[in-house]
């Protein structure tokens, strides 16, 4: 009897293993297939919000997001564009928007090549343009349903401020290294690396 129950939990975790393989060399089949055109293998999110209130005050907004992913065995492609726009009482009170793309290169399913380059217009920050590069190489670290990720990447901003005269400034800093936690999903699912 004892043999029995050895050899079911034997023939179940074969089977576990089995299906693990499997379904890692289907997303393997996916990515590589992604990788055979630049349209093919997109996936990502899109937001879109507008309020408007009359009365005592007239204020109108709008806000546009577009995030999108591509991921190949050996590539992984992120682009983001935004846009905040608000108007108060006839007049503009926000006018924000963002672009950006990020790429990373996997060494191994661990070890990466990291580069982020980003763009943002914001007049009521102080800034015409701020341009963001980032440069540096990042280690997937798991552990039952977390993944996190570390990046330690040297960077820098660039910002255009508009004098009182139409001369452009540009200044200069450093960007500091971002750490990205990836948070644990509520369910619990195997990393896909």
């Amino acid at each position: 009897m004892l043999r029995q129950a050895a050899g079911r939990d034997s023939a179940a975790l074969d089977l576990t293993g089995a299906l693990r393989k499997d379904r890692k060399e289907a997303e393997r089949a996916v990515k590589r297939q992604a990788a055979s055109s630049l349209f093919a293998g997109w996936s990502g999110d899109a937001e879109a919000g507008a309020s408007l209130s009359t009365g005592n005050s007239d204020d109108k907004s709008l806000s546009l997001r577009v995030d999108l992913l591509k991921e190949t065995v050996k590539w992984r492609h992120e682009v983001t564009a935004g846009a905040d726009l608000q108007r108060a009482a006839g007049e503009t009170s926000k006018e924000r928007f963002e672009a950006g793309y990020g790429a990373n290169y996997f060494i191994n399913p661990r070890f990466y090549a990291a580069s982020e380059v980003g763009w943002e217009r914001d007049t009521f920050a102080g800034y015409r343009h701020r341009v963001t590069e980032t440069v540096g190489a990042g280690y997937v670290v798991t552990g039952g349903a977390c993944r996190w990720k570390a990046v330690p990447v040297p960077g820098t901003r660039s910002w255009w401020t508009r004098r009182t005269s139409p001369m452009w400034n540009m200044r200069s800093s450093s960007a500091p290294p971002p750490i990205s936690p990836r948070t644990c999903p509520t369910a619990p699912s195997s990393p896909s690396r």
